[in-house]
């Protein structure tokens, strides 16, 4: 927060208001500086301060009030936008902090803060070109803003600009080797690229920082458990353990492994956090989530309660609309079929060095381990689950003509050019591409389209156990939101094949399942590629698997796994019955 110098009152008292906050004693700031504004009801600077304290109470509505009223009585107060500003993005009020902010530099141009801020805020929003704009001004401004550099690397993701993020990031740890959150980010984008060896490097990093920190053994644990290292992945969750019992995510991590079972001293420490009132709210979520993994095969009851609790829990978090996906849905039908845009002879001459192999369908309908299949092949990367294309598609929004769609294909190959791999076909498993089909035959005409299809029940029961951190699967968390997804996903690949048949590839899971050897080879062919017998193998496949399915992918082939619904039809009634006519 920030707090602007004394003008007229008398400084001894206003430095006690800040003592107090000091000592983190808000109350008696807050008391101190109420006593203060009684005596000058007009003075801005005592409700800019009085916002400050009612923030470090935790009271945000009562400390944007403060802020408001600091404003209000002194219109050029650029500080008091700025703090306006920051809770309101803690408020989750992005646009309004976005406008606060932008009040704060129209009085005060050279202020690297508010322009940091800003740049982050719009970057969240979805505006990344605008983000970048006032994120140079702030390093500009402050040439040592490691945040803000930190902050243009988070932006550039955004614009699947790898090699720009990492320089960024890069750069903001040569500023600030101490910079915890920094190394964190440039540690996921490595892990995300399949740089696992840096990384680690950069996790170890964290580590060696601060030795007391469960936090960089928990990523360290999850870096091994991606790439199919249980018994290092377990290691390190326990070692984060031993740091801090109080690290939720590691007894999550180690609830989500199949060969580990949470002994009475875990679940009882998980049973006092619980309890305890303390909780941010992500951890509140993955605390029922992980509550309810422990009691899946010994309790019913309790394990249905933690569920649907958690799903709740993280339905609020998240504030989903079922109806935001509805109107999705019927614009990309509009815009996406066939008789919309001739596919042009140019984007087919275009060359291409690795052909894409885009794998859709519902989650938890067996993609991962079709892309695990894919992948054992010694001619296919599996690149996991990409979110370049559904980044790019305001470019094609805006203009629906064949320049956009040139632009939107050399984007998404100039972003796979920056992932390290040789082979010259890749999968792209980001599922909730099935909405864009129409699109990705447009842009890449020569592109393989699989789409992986599974009993409904399974499907639904099977996501609405898994705690998924994507937003866009706001649906998962909620019976009858699920029951509705499904069924605008039916109808949108029912169109989508009528629009262009013989484009898709449907791959039923449960005949893959039952007759691996033929099912494979079919898949091999419509690929365009030779058989090799790794792919019957694909368990031994080495590869990162960053999906909920990472343990199963693992194993040997198996079946039946589409049934486990049936143990609980008491509880999923409402499921049941709306998935009735649904394959």
């Amino acid at each position: 927060m920030s707090k602007q110098n004394l003008t007229k009152l008398n400084k001894e008292d206003l430095d006690k208001v800040i003592s107090f906050l000091n000592d983190g004693d808000s109350k008696k700031a807050i008391k101190s500086v109420n006593a203060l504004i009684n005596r000058f009801p007009k003075n801005a600077l005592l409700y800019n301060f009085q916002g400050v304290c009612y923030e470090a109470e935790g009271n945000l509505d009562f400390s944007i009030a403060s802020f408001k009223r600091a404003v209000l009585l002194n219109p050029n107060y650029a500080e008091a936008f700025y703090n306006l500003g920051v809770i309101q993005n803690k408020l989750g009020e992005k646009n309004n902090s976005v406008q606060s902010y932008k009040e704060a530099i129209l009085i005060k141009p050279k202020y690297p803060d508010a322009q940091n801020n800003l740049g982050h805020t719009l970057s969240q929003i979805g505006k990344p070109d605008e983000a970048l704009i006032h994120l140079n001004m702030a390093v500009n401004q402050n040439p040592n803003f490691a945040e803000a550099y930190n902050n243009i690397g988070l932006t550039y993701i955004e614009l699947n600009e790898t090699n720009n993020a990492i320089k960024s990031f890069k750069k903001a740890i040569s500023l600030n080797p101490y910079f915890s959150r920094v190394l964190i980010n440039l540690g996921h984008l490595y892990q995300e690229i399949g740089q696992f060896d840096l990384a680690l490097k950069s996790y170890k990093k964290l580590f060696d920082i601060n030795p007391q920190s469960g936090e960089a053994l928990l990523y360290i644990g999850i870096l091994y458990k991606h790439i199919g290292n249980r018994e290092k992945a377990v290691k390190n969750f326990e070692k984060a353990l031993s740091l801090n019992p109080k690290l939720v995510n590691a007894y999550y991590e180690l609830s989500n492994n199949s060969q580990y079972e949470l002994s009475s001293k875990q679940l009882s420490s998980l049973e006092s956090l619980r309890n305890s009132n303390n909780l941010s709210q992500s951890d509140e979520i993955n605390l029922n989530f992980t509550l309810a993994k422990a009691f899946e095969n010994n309790d019913d009851n309790r394990f249905v309660e933690f569920l649907f609790k958690a799903n709740k829990l993280r339905k609020r978090q998240i504030n989903y609309s079922i109806d935001n996906d509805i109107k999705r849905f019927e614009i990309f039908k509009k815009k996406f079929n066939s008789s919309a845009l001739e596919i042009s002879k140019q984007i087919n001459k275009l060359s291409i060095k690795q052909k894409p192999i885009f794998i859709v369908g519902m989650p938890r309908s067996g993609s991962t381990l079709v892309e695990q299949i894919l992948s054992s092949h010694n001619r296919v990367y599996g690149a996991g689950e990409l979110q370049i294309f559904r980044k790019n598609l305001k470019d094609i929004l805006k203009n629906f003509d064949t320049q956009s769609i040139k632009k939107i294909r050399k984007k998404y190959l100039n972003s796979i050019g920056q992932i390290n791999f040789s082979e010259d076909t890749f999968t792209d498993k980001s599922l909730l591409n099935f909405q864009y089909i129409g699109l990705i035959i447009k842009v890449f005409p020569e592109a393989k389209i699989i789409h992986v299809k599974r009993d409904s029940k399974a499907i639904c029961w099977s996501s609405f156990k898994t705690n998924f951190s994507q937003k866009g699967l706001g649906f998962s968390n909620d019976l009858d939101d699920l029951v509705k997804y499904y069924k605008l996903y039916e109808n949108q690949m029912i169109f989508w094949q009528r629009e262009f048949p013989n484009k898709i590839y449907d791959l039923q899971y449960e005949t893959l399942t039952s007759n691996q050897a033929i099912e494979t080879k079919k898949l091999l062919e419509y690929c365009n590629l030779e058989w090799d017998e790794n792919c019957l193998h694909f368990y031994k496949n080495k590869r990162s698997v960053k999906t909920a399915s990472t343990d199963q992918v693992r194993k040997k082939m198996y079946s039946g796994s589409s049934e486990a619904w049936k143990k609980y039809k008491k509880y999923i009634k409402p499921l049941i019955e709306g998935l009735k006519d649904t394959q």
